[in-house]
């Protein structure tokens, strides 16, 4: 049986949660998915000689079954980068349950709905 992943009811108007990256896998070293829930966040700021920008992003790799999160950081000065750094962490499982390989967030949404009966409410800005 193949597993399938929980992606958007509505992916066919507006695009899959799990878009193909360039991001590399830190276990098998190909391409990962991005994993596009909840959103993740980055933030930068420039000014004169010097800007900044960092953040973070969730993937998932099917041939290893794991998700993992990246952080990257760049900081530049005069146009020349002195900041360049990359991270990954939180690389943890996929879980099979019903089918389905479930990312963190969904087993949390899966959890949360056995014990109140219906799925949380999110609203993310």
């Amino acid at each position: 049986m193949e597993l399938k992943l929980k992606d958007w009811t509505n992916k066919d108007k507006v695009g899959t949660r799990f878009p193909q990256s360039q991001t590399k896998c830190p276990l098998c070293n190909q391409n990962a998915l991005e994993d596009k829930w909840p959103p993740d966040y980055g933030s930068g700021a420039t000014g004169g000689e010097f800007s900044r920008f960092e953040g973070s992003q969730k993937y998932i790799c099917l041939n290893c079954k794991v998700a993992f999160r990246v952080s990257y950081k760049k900081e530049t000065k005069n146009g020349e980068i002195i900041v360049d750094e990359t991270k990954y962490s939180e690389t943890v499982p996929l879980i099979e349950q019903d089918g389905y390989l479930l990312t963190p967030h969904d087993v949390w949404r899966e959890n949360y709905k056995k014990e109140n009966g219906e799925y949380p409410k999110e609203i993310y800005a």
